[in-house]
């Protein structure tokens, strides 16, 4: 799952969009892009490996730009500059990607291919928090294979506050008809990632009522729970692609 990242208050939320500029649009000779010349003249097999490379790392950065909350589209968008210009993102196309958010915010599913073989499909849902809504955070849930064929890994990841990490919530999802108590499940260090088994059936059932549905309470807090909603549509035909995938692997 992608690393959570700070909670982002709506001033800062422009600062991604110069660092993804940095990472994505900037192009150097052993960068991005093959469309333009760029020091000596390559081998044909040097090209089709850097092409192998590129594509790598273009895929690693909608990974991450998805975990802070944008659309990896982005990525796509960047890619088709030229690698000698430069091109501004309107207002419009900003608050399109999720870089520039006036409420909730929800990317579309993305399916990630690992560099050793892993098939992911991710999805992250930036909400406003705080007494004055200006600051945001992002969960993001993920959908892999399980070592227990045919059930399905489903892993949910939420963003922490310093008190929320000594503290963390207590969640509850609710999966098509099926409610999981996740606070006694397994978490890392530092963040309350939490992973759990689906039956197809139950992956199945959650498509069709249209959302996951995650409710984090904190303990002791006056404050009314918060429901964070993951919605499934285009989730079935990446669903077909994992459990062939995760089918394969068990032969």
């Amino acid at each position: 799952m992608p690393a959570p990242h700070a909670v982002t208050a709506r001033p800062q939320g422009k600062t991604i969009l110069r660092r993804s500029a940095l990472c994505i649009g900037v192009r150097l000779c052993n960068g991005w892009r093959l469309d333009k010349p760029c020091g000596p003249r390559r081998h044909a097999s040097n090209s089709f490996r850097r092409g192998r490379e590129i594509d790598k790392t273009e895929n690693s950065l909608r990974r991450y730009v998805m975990g802070m909350g944008v659309d990896p589209a982005l990525v796509d968008a960047a890619a088709k500059v030229p690698s000698r210009s430069f091109r501004g993102l309107s207002r419009g196309e900003m608050e399109r990607f999720g870089i520039e958010t006036r409420g909730v915010y929800e990317t579309p599913w993305f399916a990630y291919h690992g560099p050793a073989g892993e098939f992911l499909l991710l999805k992250s849902v930036t909400y406003p928090t705080g007494d004055t809504g200006d600051e945001y955070r992002t969960r993001t849930v993920g959908l892999a294979c399980s070592p227990f064929h045919p059930s399905i890994r489903f892993m949910y990841h939420p963003e922490l506050t310093r008190k929320e990490s000594r503290t963390p919530p207590m969640i509850r999802a609710k999966i098509g008809d099926s409610v999981i108590d996740l606070t006694t499940l397994n978490s890392q260090k530092a963040s309350v990632e939490k992973s759990f088994d689906l039956e197809p059936r139950q992956l199945q059932s959650a498509i069709e009522t249209g959302s996951f549905e995650f409710t984090e309470m904190v303990d002791q807090s006056k404050k009314p729970p918060l429901v964070v909603k993951f919605s499934t549509f285009g989730l079935s035909s990446n669903v077909v692609a994992l459990e062939s995938k995760c089918a394969s692997k068990n032969k």
